[in-house]
């Protein structure tokens, strides 16, 4: 009989794992109604933080990857996790869902460094239009507890944050109960997307242990870059946007004064910490199925010619149709 903490199967969550050039995997689910909601992890974590949802998502196609030096990403150099070359991972990922699933639109919904990266990688693609099925299928972004403004503050002190984290476990079962008394509050996710975060080695005495496989702290360097000019970024992309936090005290100036003038849509979950698709996902869904309704996201690119022939090519309104 398996205890509490011990590890779940991932596949009962997420069917289907694919591989990019043998390196980048991507999962995604069995809903087949579309649009494909496109998930995006953040730093130390991995696609698999997005399983509940995946598992409750009725009208959605979850898909997510692994950021490379994250869990089953095996792409060199490892070490390389500056934007640039985080943008360009994902928009592989995406070109390859876009070409497994041509008809499906996509909505792109990044938590924590995921966001940052969905908005940078939307910015990419909106602004070099390098490929004309992405920038007509992306229909909506989502944005989950990540501000410029309290994450640029926060940088100083991340390497003690990171100090603090217990390093070294004895086994996975161990690593489990420790996310979920100290980051995670929600059991099941952690017995599902804990385990792949983790590798086996022996210690500085020649015992084995399991440790983290991503080294935050040789991140470092990319921490200015990843959240620079982020908030204005996001209010610039002209495509339905959300903003999903655990509190409005979190908003910095420019997206106070954003909201304000209605430039996109602020969600509340309360009563969770900072992984909230984690902690809670029937509140984060409702959150989710509330965006596309307010802005009645086409679910197809048929839809989108639909809407076309009504309206004329005004692609930039049909982002906001549905």
């Amino acid at each position: 009989m398996k205890s509490n903490d011990s590890p779940i199967d991932w596949k009962k969550y997420f069917p289907h794992q694919i591989f990019i050039d043998k390196q980048i995997p991507i999962y995604y689910n069995n809903i087949n109604k579309g649009p494909i909601l496109f998930c995006l992890h953040g730093a130390g974590h991995s696609a698999l933080s997005f399983s509940l949802l995946s598992e409750i998502s009725k009208n959605y196609r979850v898909a997510s990857y692994d950021f490379r030096a994250h869990a089953y990403n095996t792409s060199q150099p490892e070490d390389d996790l500056s934007m640039a070359t985080l943008v360009s991972d994902t928009e592989k990922a995406l070109l390859k869902i876009s070409e497994l699933f041509p008809k499906e639109n996509i909505i792109i919904l990044g938590h924590s460094l995921g966001g940052a990266v969905a908005v940078k990688t939307c910015v990419h693609i909106f602004k070099t239009e390098f490929n004309k099925d992405l920038y007509d299928k992306i229909q909506g972004i989502i944005v989950v507890d990540v501000i410029e403004g309290s994450a640029m503050e926060a940088l100083p002190y991340m390497k003690s944050v990171i100090e603090k984290k217990q390093k070294e476990f004895n086994n996975i079962n161990e690593a489990i109960s420790y996310m979920a008394s100290t980051q995670i509050r929600n059991l099941q996710s952690c017995r599902i997307s804990i385990p792949p975060l983790l590798k086996q080695t022996k210690n500085s005495k020649g015992k084995k242990v399991f440790t983290w496989k991503t080294d935050l702290f040789k991140t470092e360097k990319f921490w200015d870059d990843w959240y620079k000019d982020l908030s204005k970024l996001f209010l610039g992309i002209k495509i339905p946007k959300a903003l999903i936090l655990t509190d409005t005290n979190e908003l910095d100036t420019p997206l106070t004064v954003g909201h304000m003038q209605g430039k996109f849509k602020l969600g509340v979950i309360k009563g969770t910490g900072h992984f909230i698709m984690e902690d809670d996902p029937n509140a984060m869904m409702e959150q989710i199925n509330q965006f596309c309704q307010v802005f009645r996201i086409p679910r197809t690119i048929d839809d989108i010619k639909l809407i076309k022939s009504d309206l004329g090519d005004q692609t930039k309104v049909v982002k906001y149709v549905g």
